[in-house]
Parts: C-alpha cells; structure tokens; sequence
C-alpha cells in the first residue's frame, strides 16, 4: 500500500490484509462513516462527486481547467452524460467512479484511461476494463486493471465479476488495452502534474509496452486487477454508528466473502495461462440501501 488518504474523506478501513492462496490476493474492506445514528449517504455522495473527474477528464481537460472547481465538474457531467450508458440506471458507473476515488486515495494511482471520457469518443475504449491506473512504488510500476459491480448481495456478484475479469484477461483484450495505453499521449499529459512520473519512469513504461505487444506473457507480471463491489448488507443497515461491533461483524463476514470469491476466482480463471503472475485485489464496500443511493445518482448527473 504506497499511501492511506482514505479516513480523511470519511471513508474507514475495515480489511487491508492478503488472503493466503496460490497467487497474490488482497482484501480491502471499506465503510463509510455514521453521523447522528445514520450512515451519512451525502459523505460517499461528496466522494463519488470529487473523484468524477479522473473518471470522466482527460488528464488535459483537467489541467486545462486547474483552479475551476465548478467548471470541472460541470465538465466531468457533460461528458459523463455524453457516454450515454445504460448502466446508469443500475448505477455500475456509480461504482466506476468510486474505483477511481479508490486508487488515487489508497494507492496514489494516475488514471491512465480516463473510461468515462472516452466512452464518449470511441466504442472501443467502452469495451475491456471498467478502470485503467498507474502505480508508481519504488524507481518501478504496475498497471492496474479495475472491475466493478454494484448488486443487492455481496455473494450475488461473485459469478458475473469473475465472468466480466476472465473476458478482460482474454489474450485478445490485454493486447487491446495495452494497445490503447501505448497510444495515449495520456502519459505526457500526466507528468506535467505528478512529479513521481519522471522521464525514466515514462520511457521505462513505453518501452515496456512495446515489448507487452509481442507477448502479452510479460505484460502479467506487472498486471493488477482491483475488484470492486459495492453492495448492500443487513448489518450496515441496521448499524446507528461506527462501533466495535458494526467493525467486527464486516471483518467476519468480508473475511468468510473474500476466501470465497477468492476460491471460486481460482476455480473460473484456471484456464488463463500464468494466471498465479497476475496480482488480485477485491474491495468491498458496504451500503444500506442501494435505490436510494441509485436515486441520487440518477438525480444529479
């Protein structure tokens, strides 16, 4: 974990640990603060808010319009309502957003592929991964490849993500969105404003890349795939505040959920060749009522 910016936007850590298995497996299990014996829906609605544009921006568009917070906003909302998507309805973009609230909080990631911005502009790069990030860590990095559900259960959800990661793990799809990243002029547009991305870094990545088009093999190594759901659950509903016992029933439960998805992931991606190379994160977050927050969603962008 590169660094913790999480608690400061309200959102608690419940579950940061690594499942043990075969290959590299994180949980990372989420809450959302409680305030006056409620879940404070208009903290993650703030969060969803102030995250949208490295969603729905290029990193141009963004450093076009620094210091016009409202301007950025108005923006990131024209275009997210140019992607004209149906999963808007059932507020899986909702949960895209979060993703990238996530990496950049959590993990100081730079968006590579901004989704949202270029489900705009082309159907290809609508098709593969719901997120595309970079990760910095040590002279080095490592691209991350997100997936997200919004369902009513938490179990519900296990079946069609791994559906939806074993189609992005295709051969065809990793070349498809390493062809993307290698095209982009996403890279200079982000170093100008995040100097942890420095020309070594730059040329190391497109050199890489270069070398992920010949054999998507070297490409697996680097490749980290987060997934998110958010979900709804009984005991976040019932919880009036962030205590012990709200905090120790989801460790229970995520922990028990994540040995599960984790196995059945073990069991649905075995065909995938050196799948034990490639780095699994599953983020949990917990919600009491997801109409509501579909609701607002559907309301305000």
């Amino acid at each position: 974990v590169i660094g913790n910016k999480m608690k400061r936007a309200g959102i608690e850590i419940i579950v940061d640990t690594i499942v043990e298995n075969n290959t590299v497996h994180q949980l990372l299990s989420l809450s959302n603060i409680f305030e006056n014996g409620s879940w404070k829906q208009e903290n993650i609605e703030h969060f969803i808010g102030n995250h949208l544009p490295e969603a729905a921006l290029s990193a141009k568009e963004r450093n076009a319009l620094i210091g016009e917070p409202f301007s950025i906003l108005q923006q990131s909302k024209i275009n997210l309502r140019q992607s004209t998507s149906t999963s808007k309805a059932e507020g899986s973009e909702l949960a895209e957003i979060f993703l990238y609230g996530i990496m950049k909080k959590h993990y100081s990631a730079l968006p590579l592929v901004p989704k949202i911005f270029y489900k705009q502009n082309s159907r290809d790069y609508a098709k593969g991964a719901d997120s595309v990030h970079l990760v910095i860590e040590n002279n080095d990095f490592s691209i991350w490849l997100g997936e997200c559900k919004f369902y009513n259960g938490l179990s519900d959800a296990f079946k069609p993500a791994l559906v939806s990661v074993k189609e992005l793990l295709n051969t065809t799809k990793l070349h498809k969105e390493n062809s993307i990243i290698s095209n982009l002029q996403e890279l200079d547009n982000l170093q100008s404003k995040n100097p942890q991305l420095t020309d070594e870094i730059k040329n190391k990545i497109r050199s890489f890349m270069e070398d992920s088009k010949r054999s998507i093999d070297t490409f697996k190594p680097k490749l980290h795939v987060p997934i998110f759901i958010m979900h709804e659950c009984g005991i976040t509903s019932s919880a009036t505040e962030f205590s012990n016992n709200y905090k120790n029933q989801l460790v229970d439960v995520h922990n028990k959920e994540a040995t599960d998805f984790f196995n059945k992931k073990v069991n649905e991606l075995s065909t995938i060749h050196n799948i034990e190379s490639i780095h699994f994160h599953l983020f949990l977050l917990p919600i009491p009522d997801k109409s509501k927050l579909v609701d607002w969603y559907q309301n305000s962008f």
